[in-house]
């Protein structure tokens, strides 16, 4: 009978293991934390439950969300984002409307907007104008002062650094209209479908998004598989160019795992650290190369019905420390212990190590709270019950101008081994999400239980078809 090793006991590694024990096949899990979800596990606090930041199920794939829906049952249901930008004070839509712009925001504002617009797109008739970044992509197609006012800011405030330093991918995924004359568009004529990469439906669990891993959990071991908490992959055996064991560190000591497949969705750049074999110079330069974003997530318990009529907001502009704030009993009332009492994440961007990684709890607390009594989100400090802060350092691959040699140099040494699936987020320095890392799941054990194309598996995601 065959076996596979899972590490990771997020979405990605739990999809394939589920699909895997059901189909008879031993699967273990090897997770560090002592809760499985990885990024997409629910925190229970006194009554109150805290997601990491905003992990709404967010698809257009029918099929994903109808396993899903037979997963988790009715706590797995449908709802309507109430998504903003904070930005000067106002509450601006999400995504981005020039109209909204207009009624809210100064007109002198929007029409600077507007007019560089036009006079960047009158200048692209005749000079060919860059977008070999993500700040000349990104003005290009709205113009520099609407960057400057915007996209710019709120990047460098994820990123910790500045735009033209980031690849032109990151524009072309994430932002959801093509350019300044789109919105024009929309605002003359309602377009009959959302803009390419939005939608405003999402499903979201009862419970937190925390419940899928959960339920996951339960459907593998009930199969016979086993899921193993508190354990670390501190090394990796190859046998005639093949994976042959994992040796993981748990609270019972070292432990030698043998095993047919070993799937791998933790950050690749340290799987690769681990491997008992020659890895080529190149490959272990690269790895050196590529880098992850840190989050800090400051969450708080309020005595207060509400902080805003959101359930998220962006938060651009550089004088508030989080750069997105979410509230979650607007996607469900079950993730607050009664009506007249809300939540809220504070997300902070960050590097593993750098300052504010390293500052205290109560430091971070401080910082965010000058923050909500700053847009009003909260009456006074009062009415905060509770705080905590959690942080996660390997949340964002860094597609840094040059990340794409890298990127491949890596994730083509690990394809070389054929019994080594590699996927997932950290897994294969991809920024995808929730229903792709389940997708990718699912094709993983179509391959070792049907033996199905391996290429299947990296190919899921790619398209561009980003809903957050």
């Amino acid at each position: 009978m065959k076996k596979v090793v899972i590490l990771g006991g997020g979405l990605a590694g739990l999809s394939a293991a589920w699909k895997l024990a059901e189909a008879g096949i031993l699967v273990e899990v090897i997770e560090k934390e002592d809760y499985v979800g990885g990024m997409s596990a629910t925190i229970k606090k006194k009554g109150f439950l805290f997601d990491f930041g905003g992990h709404r199920f967010i698809t257009k794939r029918q099929d994903i969300i109808k396993e899903i829906q037979k997963l988790i049952g009715k706590d797995f249901r449908p709802g309507i984002r109430q998504t903003q930008y904070l930005l000067w004070g106002k509450r601006l839509n999400y995504p981005l409307e020039l109209g909204d712009l207009v009624r809210k925001v100064s007109p002198i504002v929007s029409f600077k907007c507007l007019a560089d617009y036009v006079w960047t797109s009158i200048k692209g008739r005749f000079v060919k104008l860059p977008e070999d970044n993500f700040e000349t992509w990104v003005t290009k197609r709205f113009g520099k002062h609407l960057y400057n006012i915007f996209f710019g800011q709120y990047t460098a405030k994820i990123w910790g650094m500045p735009p033209a330093r980031l690849s032109r991918d990151w524009a072309a995924q994430r932002i959801s209209i093509l350019s300044l004359g789109d919105a024009i568009k929309q605002l003359i004529v309602k377009p009959k479908d959302d803009p390419r990469t939005y939608t405003k439906k999402y499903y979201y669990c009862e419970y937190g998004i925390g419940q899928i891993a959960d339920k996951m959990t339960e459907r593998i071991k009930k199969s016979g598989g086993i899921v193993h908490l508190k354990s670390e992959p501190v090394k990796i055996n190859l046998k005639n160019g093949n994976v042959d064991s994992v040796v993981i560190n748990s609270f019972t000591g070292l432990q030698t795992i043998k095993c047919d497949y070993l799937i791998n969705t933790i950050p690749v750049t340290d799987t690769i650290r681990m491997l008992e074999t020659k890895v080529p110079d190149s490959v272990l330069s690269s790895v050196k190369k590529l880098k992850y974003r840190a989050i800090v997530f400051i969450f708080l318990a309020l005595d207060q019905e509400r902080a805003s009529d959101n359930d998220a907001l962006y938060v651009p502009e550089s004088k508030y420390f989080f750069f997105r704030i979410e509230q979650y009993k607007f996607w469900s009332m079950k993730m607050v212990p009664s009506q007249d009492k809300t939540s809220l994440c504070l997300e902070v961007g960050c590097f593993k190590d750098d300052e504010v990684w390293n500052m205290s709890d109560e430091e971070l607390f401080d910082n965010g709270l000058t923050g909500i009594l700053e847009a009003k989100l909260v009456i006074d400090e009062n009415v905060i019950m509770g705080y905590f802060v959690r942080r996660l350092d390997y949340v964002y691959p860094v597609f840094e101008i040059g990340y794409e040699k890298h990127a491949k140099k890596v994730r083509d040494y690990v394809d070389s081994i054929p019994n080594f699936i590699s996927y997932g987020r950290q897994g294969y320095f991809q920024y995808i999400h929730m229903h792709h890392v389940i997708a990718k799941g699912f094709q993983a054990a179509d391959h070792i239980i049907n033996g199905s194309n391996r290429d299947l598996i990296k190919n899921l995601g790619t398209e561009e078809e980003y809903f957050g």
